[in-house]
């Protein structure tokens, strides 16, 4: 039981989440969460405000059986929904959704987001990354990326 504010935000889980049965009593804020495998929040209770907007879910999540009370709960503009996607109570019958229960058109499309990473092997020197999510867009050009423990990160952009 939260009985104060439970924030959550930018965390990763990278196992298995249990929040199953649990009651938060204030606002509950999972808002940029990754949850890296399965999530669990079946009967849990929001006596609170709670965001999971631009969440990530990767493994199987449930909010079978959850009370989502009546204060605002959205799950606007995730990151990535599934496969599989999150289970709720009213997959089926999409009118059961709680009016609190944001978006209100079900399921929450993901957050558009495109990335084109630069490759420092490309011939072409004006190669460049695009990064856009929602109403804001970052295009980088010209960067130097090196290559460092299997991955490209970005250096100094001049």
């Amino acid at each position: 039981m939260f009985n104060g504010h439970a924030r959550f935000h930018n965390a990763t889980f990278d196992g298995g989440t249990v929040f199953h049965g649990t009651t938060f009593n204030g606002h509950a804020g999972f808002d940029d969460t990754t949850f890296d495998e399965a999530a669990d929040f079946g009967k849990a209770m929001f006596n609170g405000t709670a965001g999971f907007s631009g969440v990530t879910f990767t493994g199987p999540t449930t909010f079978s059986n959850t009370d989502f009370g009546s204060e605002r709960v959205t799950f606007d503009g995730p990151l990535r929904w599934g496969p599989p996607a999150p289970e709720f109570d009213w997959d089926q019958h999409v009118a059961e959704k709680p009016a609190n229960v944001e978006p209100r058109d079900w399921p929450p499309a993901p957050a558009r987001t495109q990335c084109l990473p630069a490759d420092p092997r490309s011939a072409d020197k004006r190669s460049f990354a695009i990064i856009e999510s929602g109403d804001w867009r970052i295009a980088l050009r010209g960067g130097v990326l090196r290559r460092k423990s299997r991955q490209w990160r970005p250096l100094r952009l001049r």
